[in-house]
């Protein structure tokens, strides 16, 4: 079951961030079950078991007489569930096993959500990772963020006034130890934000494979990216910097990590590149992580009010 679920959960980030990246249609037709197997290193029954899972959700269909499966119209008919919208069911079915009525359901989540308006600060050592943590903490969770370098935390100056009014800090793993020390100096929560699991491994098979390009914008990401994957076979990773390297060079086709700093000065992804399913890069634990976060402070904040 776990390893369905890995590979159902691979498969619905491939469909929603291709969707979102434009690189899918509704009507695309997917790999067959067999090419999946072999690329994700599975049993093609697992790989069935999860396309029936993403078909109950709305995701794929499959279509006679092939029986392919293909992307879903992502808007739903009149009277219609959108796909992926049956987990709403459970969503609502919980909350009456714990006491709270449907109707009353989105303004009790609501509540538990928005009566804090928190505040974060993201520290990296590069402006293309410390977009990518402030604008998924914005974007997905509400949440006030602005990005602070961790060369600003290594000298004899005062600490950025950010630092001293945030709520949480969040940081990636290579500077886990520093933030940890100032979030207790400060007397401050610390998220360490960790990848999918689905993402990671699919880059660690990419670049076993041959060459994986990362597009950023800051000259650092490139010994940054070094550091990241030491092991990777020589030339595997290649960086390509907007302004610097010639985007257009990078081979029709090739498996491409686009930073947002990049999609923001090319206004999207390339229609040549095949890009990683980057969308919501957050892994589970991070993401619950947050959450968790930010219902106590409303929690605290509607209990100080009553």
């Amino acid at each position: 079951m776990a390893r369905r679920d890995d590979i159902s959960d691979t498969l619905r980030q491939r469909v929603l961030s291709a969707l979102h990246f434009g690189t899918l249609r509704a009507g695309s037709r997917l790999p067959s079950a067999r090419v999946l197997a072999a690329e994700l290193n599975a049993d093609p029954r697992v790989v069935i078991a999860a396309y029936r899972s993403l078909e109950a959700e709305g995701v794929v269909e499959r279509r006679p007489p092939s029986r392919a499966h293909f992307v879903v119209e992502t808007r739903p008919a009149a009277g219609a569930l959108a796909p992926t919208a049956e987990w709403l069911v459970e969503v609502f079915a919980g909350g009456l096993a714990r006491g709270v009525p449907a109707p009353d359901f989105p303004e009790h989540a609501r509540r538990h959500f928005e009566t804090l308006r928190l505040r974060a600060v993201c520290v990296e050592c590069n402006r293309d990772q410390l977009v990518w943590l402030c604008r998924e903490l914005q974007e997905d969770y509400g949440v006030v963020a602005t990005g602070v370098e961790i060369e600003a935390l290594r000298d004899d100056e005062p600490l950025p006034p950010a630092l001293r009014s945030a709520d949480l800090l969040v940081t990636s793993a290579s500077h886990a130890e520093e933030v940890q020390r100032l979030g207790e100096r400060l007397s401050k929560p610390v998220v360490v934000a960790t990848i999918r699991p689905d993402l990671s491994a699919e880059i660690a098979r990419l670049l076993a494979e041959g060459p994986l390009y990362f597009v950023g914008t800051d000259p650092r990401l490139e010994g940054k990216l070094q550091s990241l994957f030491p092991d990777a076979p020589t030339g595997h990773v290649r960086t390509i910097l907007v302004g610097r390297d010639d985007v257009g060079a990078i081979p029709e086709g090739a498996p491409a990590y686009v930073l947002r700093t990049a999609r923001d000065l090319l206004g999207g992804v390339p229609a040549h590149l095949r890009p990683l399913s980057t969308l919501r890069a957050f892994a589970p634990e991070t993401q619950r992580e947050i959450l968790r976060f930010i219902l106590r402070g409303n929690a605290a904040a509607l209990g100080a009010r009553s």
